[in-house]
């Protein structure tokens, strides 16, 4: 029935209407196509002819394709969006220690890239992210890790510098060592025994010897113990002093000669090159490993169908480890060369990765900490000074 509402409300009088249900292919109706006051030439208010009718179930009907097309466009990205989220969450959750860093690295780049557009004076007076380039770059920032699905786990979540099974074997190793060494302590000829020539040691000397033996074991074991202290606690630390690696060094001299006659050292030299690592608790060749990630992340995101406002999303998240001085990584690329939303995540990745408090090579630090080693890499002309400067003075960790 009519609803007078409209005319009351407008002072319109409605003496004629045509209504024609929007009708989908599956015969859903997403809406209506609604005429009111047919009007002749003369302006005269009438009755619609049966031609307009046909006219408006057309147009209806065109009018339907076109609502669920952009339905249908409105849906994918959402599913797209979402496929990409949980599978950036899928790498992340490889690991407990790197859950939810890609997610935190796509909010800090969207609240700088805001922060940015809301510059009228200064260094991004002059910048502008259109909402196709915020997109662009949560795009990148959420994909910038995929390439660790290609990475090891054992690296990926590697917190010491040698495995449990590898510290087991040592510990397992210094005790056969330990039960050696003590068995030929009291296997030496006790003195006060008759000698070959048939000559005896003064009375007293068994005792003298065993004394003697009672003290060379505690050295033995004192000596064993204080060297696998030395190794236990350089596998568990982050950082090598000169003065431990001087006595690691000793240790890893150090020889036995096993029940089978063969001289083996105490350390092997695999094990030694893991402990003896300065900084960290990967070695060369591991962190080579830990870095194919960019470039694995490259060829997976550029093989993604993106449609051209979002061309760029490949080389973005690829390049988060380049430096403006060009000692980062894939392809050393060097100041202009990087673009200014790879310049956004470097300075966001590296602030997570120190503050994230489940990382398992290091302890987390504070903020406060963080942005110490931030201005000091901006000023070293590694980081984007202007980028740090923005996302450190604003507080925009907080997002």
């Amino acid at each position: 029935s009519f609803n007078p509402d409209f005319d009351l409300r407008n002072d319109y009088v409605t003496k004629s209407m045509i209504v024609v249900p929007m009708k989908d292919r599956e015969g859903q109706i997403l809406g209506v196509l609604q005429l009111i006051n047919a009007m002749d030439e003369t302006a005269t208010v009438g009755i619609f002819p049966k031609s307009v009718e046909d006219l408006v179930m057309s147009l209806a009907s065109q009018a339907a394709v076109a609502i669920r097309n952009a339905k249908l466009i409105v849906d994918i990205k959402g599913l797209f969006e979402a496929l990409i989220r949980y599978s950036a969450s899928a790498i992340d959750a490889r690991s407990p220690h790197t859950a939810g860093h890609s997610r935190r690295v796509a909010a800090y780049s969207w609240a700088i890239a805001l922060a940015i557009n809301k510059e009228t004076t200064g260094p991004f007076a002059g910048v502008f992210f259109t909402p196709d380039q915020i997109e662009e770059l949560l795009y990148a920032a959420w994909l910038h890790d995929i390439g660790k699905i290609g990475v090891p786990e054992h690296i990926l979540d590697k917190e010491n510098r040698l495995s449990d099974e590898a510290m087991e074997t040592i510990v397992n190793r210094f005790e056969a060592i330990k039960a050696i060494r003590l068995n030929r302590v009291w296997r030496k000829r006790p003195a006060g025994k008759t000698s070959a020539t048939g000559s005896s040691a003064p009375e007293g000397g068994d005792d003298r010897a065993d004394d003697g033996r009672s003290q060379e074991t505690d050295r033995v074991e004192q000596e064993l113990e204080a060297d696998l202290r030395l190794i236990q606690r350089v596998n568990r630390s982050n950082f090598l002093s000169g003065e431990d690696l001087a006595d690691l060094e000793v240790i890893g001299s150090k020889t036995y000669e096993s029940l089978a006659g063969n001289i083996t050292p105490y350390i092997s030299e695999r094990e030694m090159r893991h402990l003896s690592v300065r900084k960290g608790n990967l070695t060369a060749e591991e962190y080579e490993t830990i870095q194919t990630h960019v470039e694995l992340t490259h060829n997976i995101v550029k093989n993604i169908p993106f449609t051209n406002t979002l061309k760029n999303v490949p080389l973005f998240s690829a390049t988060h480890h380049e430096l403006l001085d060009g000692t980062g990584y894939p392809w050393g690329l060097k100041g202009e060369e990087i673009p200014i939303q790879s310049r956004i995540l470097s300075v966001v990745d590296i602030f997570d990765a120190l503050t994230a408090a489940d990382r398992p090579y290091r302890r987390a630090i504070s903020a406060e900490e963080s942005a110490k080693i931030l201005k000091a890499e901006a000023k070293a002309g590694r980081l984007d000074e202007d980028v740090v400067n923005l996302f450190l003075d604003n507080e925009l960790y907080k997002t």
